[in-house]
């Protein structure tokens, strides 16, 4: 795929939102490539091209994202941590109460 291609791609699952620039996307790639997140190399040909994939530490960045992103799917804003710590009304002061956050978690259950 090509970096134009890739762009394309981005911005089109954007939708109206922001869309993601040339500039965005080489200095996100230098700093993963930098981070061993993603590795590259050039191959000569006409036109030339530039192969990147994954190191181990973007493979369990990766899994640490679709398990971030099941949790997400899960949550149920009709049972909202934020309301049960008193952050929706400002009634908490930014401290946290672990046995709210562990009342919160999708896996919590409140029967006995």
């Amino acid at each position: 795929m090509r970096p134009g291609d890739l762009v394309k791609i981005i911005n089109s699952q954007s939708g109206t939102g922001p869309h993601i620039s040339w500039k965005v996307l080489t200095d996100t790639v230098r700093r993963l490539e930098a981070g061993d997140y993603v590795a590259r190399r050039q191959v000569p040909a006409v036109p030339r091209e530039t192969w990147y994939w994954l190191q181990p530490a973007g493979q369990r960045l990766l899994c640490a994202m679709a398990a971030l992103q099941t949790w997400f799917g899960s949550y149920d804003a009709q049972d909202s941590t934020a309301n049960e710590m008193g952050w929706a009304d400002g009634q908490n002061d930014g401290a946290i109460d672990d046995a709210a956050l562990v009342r919160g978690h999708p896996g919590h259950s409140t029967q006995t």
